[in-house]
């Protein structure tokens, strides 16, 4: 079985790619300096991407990163997680099904996966209780401090203290883009703390200067959108022909497990943009006995649709299956597939797009 690895540098210069390995700066609109060489180009593509945010808390020098937590070969006996996003989470989910005692800490005015569907949001702590996650929400981690071959973390939540005893502290409270340093104000690109602000062709305020991946702003922060997004511009930028992003129909995947996947709007986001839509939601449990021989009765799917049309507006699972169901939902809202056309369909047995069909059935109090 071929063997699947990052590009090596080779295989990219044999393709004619130069290679320069070093910090870029620009000098003027064409050109970007990298080390002692000075490189011009008519187009430009920034892919500079995100890192850690330099957080004020005493001994922040003792946390890892997700990276150096995977290069480990021998698993920590306890572990504290310092946020509640995408990595925080699978890193949870992870660690805590490999029998690690895990505690999760959230800080102030975040919430567990803040962006994503409420439905979701809600079964991926309880489930996560289960496993034996500890949360800390609405907590501050104030210092960590090296007690022999242990780090205690001191965690202020509400008016108390608790000190939590780890062998490893991961940082995983979100990225910030890599703008700093880059020369951009001097060429005019439009920018802050949340990126790089680009058009629906992700061309910054220079039109020759385009961004993509973490290092934009409004960006998905997730690698195969991102990957994408460099594709597609660099064909943009090599042809000049111009092809918006389709940024509605984003599917994404979050690897709990359960997995969590998605795709389109939440429920919140229909509610915001004063759509009248309609929700199904199903329960895997309540499908047929099918999902309890395979092992899929946990979680459940939930479909936002519009109310005039019956278009899919947006789909959230947490399921074993979801990543492959969610894809599915996905290639349907590309084409416009509406709930009617759904329920026309026929669906495969046993398996899990039992859940998909029974998600789909009529439910009273539908549009006609």
């Amino acid at each position: 079985m071929a063997e699947c690895r990052e590009p090596k540098p080779e295989r990219l210069t044999s393709r004619g790619v130069h290679l320069v390995w070093g910090e870029a700066k620009f000098i003027d609109l064409h050109t970007v300096q990298v080390n002692d060489e000075q490189i011009k180009a008519n187009q430009i593509i920034i892919a500079t991407g995100a890192s850690l945010p330099q957080l004020p808390i005493k001994g922040i020098e003792h946390v890892v990163s997700h990276v150096e937590l995977l290069e480990e070969r021998e698993l920590p006996e306890k572990i504290v997680i310092f946020g509640g996003g995408v990595v925080a989470l699978e890193f949870a989910f992870l660690y805590a099904r490999a029998g690690v005692d895990v505690s999760v800490v959230v800080m102030a005015g975040h919430r567990i996966l803040r962006h994503y569907d409420e439905a979701v949001r809600e079964a991926i702590v309880e489930y996560g209780q289960e496993l034996g996650i500890k949360y800390y929400l609405d907590a501050e981690i104030e210092e960590i401090r090296k007690d022999g071959n242990l780090l205690n973390v001191e965690v202020h939540q509400d008016s108390s203290i608790t000190n939590l005893p780890a062998d490893r502290v991961l940082l995983a409270t979100g990225r910030v883009p890599n703008v700093e340093n880059l020369g951009l104000e001097k060429l005019g690109v439009d920018y802050d703390r949340g990126g790089i602000v680009v058009d629906e062709y992700l061309r910054t305020s220079v039109p020759h200067i385009w961004a993509v991946g973490d290092v934009r702003k409004g960006t998905f922060h997730l690698a195969q959108p991102a990957g994408f997004e460099a594709r597609h511009v660099t064909r943009m930028a090599l042809t000049g022909i111009l092809h918006p992003i389709n940024e509605t129909i984003v599917p994404f995947l979050i690897g709990t497990t359960p997995a969590f996947a998605g795709v389109g709007l939440t429920e919140k986001q229909a509610q915001e943009a004063g759509l009248q839509y309609f929700v199904h939601f199903q329960k895997a449990s309540e499908i047929c006995p099918v999902a309890k021989v395979k092992g899929e009765s946990v979680g459940f799917l939930k479909m936002i649709f519009e109310a005039d049309t019956g278009k899919i507006l947006g789909a959230h699972a947490f399921h074993t299956m979801a990543p492959a169901l969610i894809q599915q939902i996905a290639n349907a809202m590309l084409g416009g597939v509406t709930l009617k056309q759904l329920q026309n369909n026929i669906y495969m047995f046993p398996g899990y797009t039992q859940l998909l069909m029974y998600a789909v059935r009529p439910r009273p109090g539908d549009p006609t």
